[in-house]
């Protein structure tokens, strides 16, 4: 691991990061200079090396979220809270963490209000986003609709509505909304109580795991966008920021067809677009996230094509106790952890000249991967 130049702390203060996996945001916060504590779900290896400290919890319920808490802070002193993927879905932990620490990017009000799906969708409508047509009772005929939960992330519970079989959601709980033909795609931002700052526009990839249908699984760092495109964007970007008074990095993605785009959901916390730039460049967008003076913003560098990747188990998979992960393998799971189908083994980037030697370059990475569980 290069060694990270780190800024003045005191020898007990940390940060403390939430999220499903905190790996991520762990290795951003130590080149940053804070190396933070964590609280997440995998404890991966790589997790632990980048962290001061790390617990691992089933789930982020109030009970679970307090106990690890109180776990780290008999040993750390812990101010201020960054949240990644998961905690949003947890509205009554995030207020909880806001009434005892600072908590940096959206506040509790800011998720209660985009989780508020029929309010949501109106203020889109009265800026003038168009967005796949939404319903909250159910369709006459449910094919071509999605059934998608009021609260989730990379596409977790998301199924097609026809596909379900002796199932009455509740209303309270899930929203249908219709299929929409385009590219999936995506921008990463920051906002502040000034100005919103496009860093930069994504491709999206997903696949159907078990009864989802549409998972998450990586991305592609540049994407080619007509300018008219890229400007109406960095113009929504701003005016849905205003509107829900985001804060921080945040994350919009939306669908293109090639003439006419439609908003799909906000992700108000670090995405996992951050993936997909290089490390010194996302360090410093998270180092503004927590209140620090930016940088100039590097998002017009000229960046190489580069790709993120989720790598799912097709079976229930146990990491072999001789396991040794290369070096560009990211979110490695320990020797000996029992991972169930379909469920995230590991991730990894891989860079390109161009497209096409991208592509190779993520194939043969893939491949090394999956053999593994052969």
């Amino acid at each position: 691991m290069r060694a990270i130049k780190a800024r003045r702390y005191t020898p007990n203060d940390a940060p403390l990061i939430v999220a499903q996996s905190g790996r991520m945001l762990a290795e951003l916060a130590a080149r940053a200079g804070r190396p933070a504590v964590i609280i997440d779900q995998y404890g991966d290896q790589d997790t632990r090396q980048w962290a001061r400290a790390v617990v691992t919890v089933a789930d982020f319920d109030l009970e679970s979220l307090t106990a690890a808490v109180v776990d780290l802070s008999a040993h750390w002193t812990i101010k201020q809270v960054i949240y990644g993927s998961g905690l949003e879905n947890h509205l009554e932990s995030l207020i909880w963490l806001a009434q005892r620490f600072s908590v940096t990017g959206c506040s509790p009000e800011v998720i209660r209000a985009l989780h508020d799906k029929p309010k949501f969708f109106n203020q889109l409508q009265n800026l003038g986003i168009d967005f796949p047509e939404v319903r909250f009772t159910p369709p006459c005929h449910a094919k071509g609709w999605l059934l998608k939960p009021y609260r989730g992330c990379g596409g977790e519970g998301v199924v097609w509505a026809d596909a379900l079989h002796a199932a009455d959601p509740a209303r309270d709980q899930y929203y249908w909304q219709r299929w929409q033909a385009g590219r999936a795609l995506s921008l990463l931002a920051f906002a502040d109580t000034t100005r919103t700052h496009v860093i930069g526009f994504h491709r999206l990839y997903h696949r159907a795991l078990q009864h989802e249908a549409f998972r998450f699984t990586g991305l592609d760092n540049r994407v080619q966008l007509p300018r008219d495109v890229r400007m109406q964007w960095r113009d929504r970007a701003h005016h849905v920021a205003e509107t829900f008074q985001l804060r921080g990095l945040f994350g919009i993605d939306f669908l293109w067809d090639g003439q006419n785009t439609w908003l799909l959901e906000i992700n108000p916390r670090p995405p996992a677009s951050l993936c997909a730039y290089e490390p010194r460049q996302a360090s410093q967008w998270l180092a503004a996230h927590w209140g620090e003076t930016p940088r100039p913003w590097l998002d017009s560098a000229r960046r190489r094509w580069r790709h993120y990747q989720i790598c799912y188990t097709y079976r229930a998979y146990r990491v072999p106790q001789s396991a040794k992960w290369p070096a560009w393998v990211n979110d490695q799971p320990s020797p000996g952890h029992d991972i169930p189908p379909c469920a995230p083994l590991c991730s990894f980037t891989a860079t390109g000249r161009t497209p096409n030697h991208l592509k190779r370059n993520v194939q043969r990475r893939k491949a090394f991967i999956y053999n593994l569980m052969n």
